[in-house]
């Protein structure tokens, strides 16, 4: 695929846009347009744009409804994963614990690896409670005192690893999510 801002001419001409440049995307030699602007009072739609539709869980519609201040952890964690949980985070408006950066530095993942808890998830390791037991709850307060409110495991593809390592109840459970309450957390310990 590849894409060009169209000329404003090119705009008028192919696609009736008299005030802003369109983008345009080549698929297969067929010149489509991406994105398309307000032209006057008529109110154009976005273009075509092939591949998967855009799903988005209701939970994350739902916490964007939530007005004061919290972050999430997305699971499992990965630069690919963490491409679809930017895209989610359009809808919740929430920081997340993992971003995406075309050149990332080292010093990126510095929280993460800091932190027991992540560095496992990262990893996507077992929890060793004879090594780490007192680490894993202090890993949990440390996210409290941070702001992080939920865990959100994404039950395709690798999520079924991580369900493993919460002793509460969700507070939030589909077919795509299963989310836990750090709160909860706090409250039973990873390693009794």
């Amino acid at each position: 695929m590849f894409c060009r801002t169209a000329t404003v001419a090119e705009s008028i001409k192919r696609f009736d846009l008299r005030q802003k440049p369109a983008v345009l995307c080549q698929f297969h030699g067929d010149v489509k347009l991406l994105r398309r602007e307000a032209v006057g009072e008529k109110q154009l739609e976005n273009g075509p744009f092939p591949g998967a539709p855009l799903e988005i869980p209701p939970f994350y519609r739902e916490l964007g409804q939530q007005s004061d201040d919290f972050a999430l952890i997305d699971l499992p964690m990965g630069r690919q994963s963490s491409k679809r949980y930017l895209l989610y985070q359009i809808f919740h408006q929430k920081p997340i614990v993992e971003g995406l950066s075309a050149r990332t530095p080292a010093e990126a993942y510095r929280y993460i690896e800091a932190n027991p808890l992540l560095l496992n998830w990262q990893q996507k390791t077992v929890l060793n409670c004879d090594v780490m037991g007192a680490e894993l709850d202090t890993a949990v307060a440390q996210f409290i005192q941070d702001n992080f409110r939920y865990v959100i495991i994404h039950n395709d593809s690798e999520g079924y690893i991580f369900t493993s390592y919460f002793s509460t109840d969700p507070v939030f459970q589909d077919e795509t999510l299963t989310v836990f309450a750090l709160a909860d957390l706090a409250e039973r310990p990873f390693c009794p």
